[in-house]
Order: structure tokens, then C-alpha cells, then sequence
């Protein structure tokens, strides 16, 4: 089993497992068998081990278990489709502990016949690995999945290998493991308290993006939010934050390499994530503070904070994006030029 632990600027962040002795129970998405098992299996081991997992159909009915009762953590997962559902319908509760990835068991598709399925049994995180054609029955979990093929309610499923051999499942295509980004969640007055960095990373400074008013380090874009960002409890849907990021970016490099918006940008887009802080509602207006962080041979990084438009200026999102440079004619990357890096440092006031 793939282990790893992702760094962060907070030392405290991930504290020394001797500080989770408090921890008595761990709750995840069940039954036996499933990925989030193993991973809060792994959890328990490295920072409680005196610790019990419980598990349970939903990921939602951990979340509550969790949310009421002292000495436990919930172990949920990036990919699961609602779990900015869970978080928010607990922030006044529970808080972000830990985080860590972890590889799942090989995720295969398997068949109860050996021919290939017409209706396929998945949980919504990896139904994408089946083809468009093939007709989906959403169940709560891989192992669900396995068994429910195994039982005649579909002809295939998307499980783990370890499900599948359970089952007696034939495997036609195996897609290998996948990488799992874990957050661990804990009620607010569980966990002891920590004790704040000495010196704090300071929040970036704001300009607008008028040139002719730039005097500080962050690029600020407005977005009016819609009706039609928000899910059925009425936040803004996790996936629309990707949506205003990448609007923050391209006001942000139009702007700077002065191109009208039909121009293609000299860089493309290749990776991005997003740590959601607190909710935004239809009716909130956001403005996204963007500012290059970091310089590669190649590439680039850009933070985009997201926050209220408002006195308190609340922030609800932190996202980060990588770009490369890319030559479109010769379909080739190259180096981030000197004079790019230059505008930039000029554009943003770091030089």
C-alpha cells in the first residue's frame, strides 16, 4: 500500500501522532472491503492505534455520527461527489484535521458473464471510467457495486480487484490504482487545541483590475454569483470554483500581455485544485485576488483567492493553478521566456 503524507506551510497542520491520543473512533464509508476502509485502516494505524473503525452505508451518516459525539474523526475522500455537501452542512461542527493520499485498490470493470455490460453498477466517483454507451445503476459504494452485479441487479460493475475476486467477478479491463486525497474531520471541540504559527502567512493585498489603479500584489476579479452555480442546498456547487478560477486567469493574463480576449494565451492550463474555506449563496458577489506564486523551467503556478465582496471580505475558497508554456504552431512546450517572468514581477509590484 502507496502511503503519503502532503506538506504544508502550517508545521501544525499535520501534528506528531503521539497528539492523537485523544481519538477513539474513526468513521467511513462502508461495508467491509471498501477503499475509504483501508484508508481509515491506515489512518488509525499511523496516528491512533488504539482507535476502532466504524463504517457505515453513507458517507452522509458518518459525517452526522461524527458530528455529536467527542474522541472521533471522520475519513472521507476528495473524489466523493458530495462531500462539499458534508462540509458545509457541518461547519459550525466539525473542522479539517489532517489530510493524506493514499492509492486504492485496483479499480477494475467486471462482468457477472464475461461479456461486456449493457448496465453497469458504480459508485458516482469512478463512473466516468465507463464508456458513454453503457447504462449506469449508482450504488454507495464499490463493494456494493461487486454485489450487487454479483446478485443479478446489473450485468457489470466498476469495483476493486479485492471486490471483484470476493465476488467471483470476471475482470475484463483493469485501470490500476488511483491516487486518493483524504481529509480527516473531527467536531471542533474534540481536537486540542493548536497552538498558532509565530509568524502567519500574510493574506495578499488586493488592486482592481484597472492598470491605472495597480499598487499591490494580487489581481482582482469580480464574479457575480448565479442561480445556476448553486446545488439543491442552495451553496455554490464545488466543480463552479474551477469556473471562476479559470476566469480570475484569464483576466488576469489578458490583461497583463495586453491581448484582446480572441487571442490564444501563450500557455495552457494543466493542473488545478481548490480548498473549499466556507459556503457562498446566490445573491453573494466574489472577487478572486490571482497573483503568480511560483516559476518552473517550464511552467508557472497562480494562487486565486476567493472571497466575499463585502467589509469582512470572508473568504470562501483557495484555489492554485499550473500553466506551461506552449508553442500552439509547433505543438511543443518551452521555457517560461525572462521577459514573461519580468512583466509578471512588474504587473504584480515584486521586483
Amino acid at each position: 500500500m502507496d502511503l503519503q503524507i502532503e506538506n504544508n506551510a502550517d508545521p501544525e497542520y499535520i501534528p506528531h501522532p503521539e497528539t492523537f491520543g485523544w481519538v477513539k473512533q474513526v468513521h467511513t464509508l462502508g461495508p467491509a472491503g471498501t477503499n475509504c476502509e483501508r484508508a481509515a485502516l491506515s489512518w488509525a494505524m499511523r496516528r491512533c492505534q488504539g482507535a476502532s473503525v466504524k463504517l457505515h452505508r453513507t458517507m452522509e451518516q458518518a459525517a452526522d455520527s461524527v458530528a455529536c459525539q467527542d474522541g472521533a474523526v471522520l475519513v472521507g475522500v476528495v473524489a466523493y461527489p458530495h462531500l462539499h455537501s458534508i462540509i458545509y452542512a457541518h461547519i459550525q461542527k466539525m473542522k479539517l484535521l489532517d489530510v493524506f493520499i493514499m492509492n486504492t485498490d485496483n479499480m477494475v470493470l467486471a462482468s457477472r458473464t464475461g461479456a461486456e455490460p449493457k448496465i453497469c453498477a458504480t459508485h458516482p466517483a469512478p463512473e466516468k471510467l465507463l464508456p458513454i454507451t453503457v447504462e449506469r445503476r449508482f450504488v454507495s459504494s464499490n463493494v456494493i457495486a461487486a454485489r450487487d452485479c454479483a446478485e443479478g441487479h446489473a450485468d457489470g460493475c466498476i469495483t476493486t480487484l479485492c471486490a471483484a475476486k470476493k465476488f467471483g467477478l470476471p475482470i475484463l479491463r483493469k485501470f490500476g490504482p488511483v491516487p486518493m486525497d483524504l481529509p480527516s474531520m473531527v467536531r471542533w471541540k474534540s481536537a486540542p487545541a493548536r497552538t498558532a504559527p509565530s509568524t502567519p502567512e500574510p493574506a495578499p493585498t488586493i488592486y482592481t483590475n484597472r492598470r491605472d489603479t495597480m499598487s499591490n500584489k494580487a489581481f482582482e476579479t469580480p464574479v457575480e454569483i448565479r442561480y445556476r452555480d448553486t446545488d439543491s442546498m442552495g451553496h455554490v456547487s464545488s466543480p463552479v470554483y474551477y469556473d471562476y478560477m479559470q476566469s480570475a486567469y484569464l483576466e488576469y493574463m489578458h490583461d497583463l500581455l495586453e491581448l484582446p480576449k480572441s487571442e490564444k494565451l501563450p500557455h495552457i492550463m494543466v493542473k488545478t485544485s481548490c480548498d473549499y474555506i466556507s459556503q457562498a449563496l446566490y445573491g453573494d458577489n466574489l472577487v478572486v485576488c490571482s497573483r503568480v506564486i511560483s516559476f518552473g523551467g517550464k511552467s508557472f503556478e497562480m494562487e486565486h483567492v476567493m472571497h466575499i465582496d463585502d467589509g469582512d471580505r470572508r473568504v470562501v475558497a483557495n484555489a492554485k493553478s499550473v500553466h506551461v508554456m506552449f508553442d500552439y504552431d509547433k505543438q511543443a512546450t518551452y521555457p517560461v521566456p525572462d521577459a514573461f517572468k519580468e512583466s509578471v514581477a512588474a504587473f504584480q509590484e515584486t521586483a
